[in-house]
């Protein structure tokens, strides 16, 4: 796979926190690449280092060591200004707990992500309802989120991801707190994304019915690669 077609290019990353009981080493020597158009799983139990592998993918953490390229762009070099920036307009993010704002619609949580970017007013008034509807939504616009089941929360949130029509989607355990059922409408929808519009997504679970559903999947034990 040749460094032009990568969506995701990370060499040599390690990451390592602190702790009371003294260092504890997340993520060690990874190497990951990832195409355009994949849905890429990163499996593993709790406490492995899959959340912070997305967190580094993101820019929402940095690396002690390693070189991260996403969409062309060096994120590793990036100062937190500049990463938020370029988290806003590059990437769209969903995690466990959607993180809706309890006081607005589905819509209206859906067009903060475009205000964010300074999309402009005319997209802002209909987009956030075509990528609602083709999630399913149409019917919710206008419903704030303790209105919605877990699982339509769960759509407002990769809506929101969706909207600024990111290059990546980075899902941190997006149907944890899911039933089955419900799971299987979400993975199912992550998979209509990456067919019909060629998203490529990331995601991390522990959930083997998730892992299964993803064109590869990344094993991860104690901060490696296996």
């Amino acid at each position: 796979m040749s460094e032009h077609e990568l969506i995701v290019d990370a060499r040599g990353v390690s990451r390592t926190y602190r702790s009371p009981a003294g260092p504890v080493s997340a993520v060690q020597d990874v190497d990951l690449e990832v195409a355009p158009g994949e849905l890429v799983a990163i499996c593993g139990p709790s406490g492995c280092g899959k959340t912070t592998m997305l967190n580094l993918l993101g820019a929402l953490d940095r690396p002690d060591e390693g070189e991260i390229t996403v969409a062309g762009t060096r994120i590793d070099r990036l100062g937190s200004r500049a990463a938020a920036e370029w988290r806003a307009a590059s990437i769209g993010l969903v995690f466990q707990t959607p993180g809706l704002v309890e006081a607005l619609t589905a819509e209206e949580n859906v067009e903060m992500a475009m205000r964010i970017t300074g999309a402009p007013r005319r997209h802002r008034r209909v987009r956030p309802a075509e990528v609602l509807a083709a999630l399913g939504l149409s019917e919710h616009l206008r419903h704030r989120p303790r209105q919605l089941s877990g699982g339509q929360r769960q759509r407002v949130a990769l809506a929101r991801a969706l909207v600024t029509q990111p290059s990546l989607v980075l899902a941190d355990e997006p149907t944890a707190a899911l039933d089955s059922e419900r799971s299987g409408q979400v993975m199912g929808l992550l998979r209509e994304l990456v067919a019909d519009r060629g998203v490529t997504i990331i995601v991390t679970t522990h959930d083997e019915l998730v892992a299964s559903q993803a064109d590869r999947r990344v094993q991860i034990e104690s901060g490696r690669i296996v």
